[in-house]
């Protein structure tokens, strides 16, 4: 596809080769608009161009969001935050975004499958909404890892230290006591 630079440069040969044509039928002739060969291009984008760049280059980590305020302000009048971010993208002074921090790996726990049972309890809280009391309702459910049994599901609609406590009492009264107690991905002895 013809830009309009080639187009301009098109007419202005026709012009130049055959004089006796007009400015009119030029123009139709290439299909560009009639006040298109007289256009003389302004120089205020350079001005422009200048200012975004010298603000981005002071203030590097600024988006053009911000260096459209600061050019603003520096030329007393509104800017367009389009136009200094298409400037910026040509000028290659886009703000490249930040990753984000990866936070160091906790170690896992020990993931070492349970032999016997009774060795290792998996401990966890569920919750889901009931349908005609609008509350949600909370289960503490308590499962031998090894033997995959479910040793305990206590429903309520909140689940308070104490009735933790209560459950842990009642298994123990049963003469059940884990060597080790994992709840939620943590390891606790």
């Amino acid at each position: 596809m013809v830009g309009l630079p080639e187009k301009w440069e098109a007419a202005k040969q026709i012009r130049e080769a055959h004089p006796e044509v007009s400015e009119r039928r030029t123009a139709k002739l290439v299909g560009i608009p009639r006040s298109s060969p007289r256009h003389k291009l302004k120089g205020h984008g350079q001005e422009m161009k200048q200012h975004v760049q010298a603000a981005a280059l002071k203030h590097s980590r600024y988006g053009h969001r911000r260096i459209t305020r600061v050019v603003s302000k520096q030329l007393s009048r509104p800017v367009s935050r389009r136009n200094v971010q298409r400037i910026m993208q040509e000028l290659g002074l886009q703000v490249r975004t930040r990753r984000r921090r990866k936070w160091a790996a906790q170690a896992a726990a020990s993931k070492e499958a349970s032999k016997e049972a009774d060795q290792r309890w998996a401990m966890d809280f569920v919750s889901d909404w009931c349908v005609g009391v609008r509350r949600q309702l909370r289960l503490l459910t308590m499962v031998d890892c090894c033997t995959r049994e479910a040793l305990a599901i206590e429903p309520g609609y909140s689940m308070p230290a104490a009735k933790v406590v209560q459950v842990l009492e009642h298994l123990r009264k049963q003469d059940r006591k884990p060597r080790q107690r994992t709840r939620s991905g943590s390891t606790r002895k």
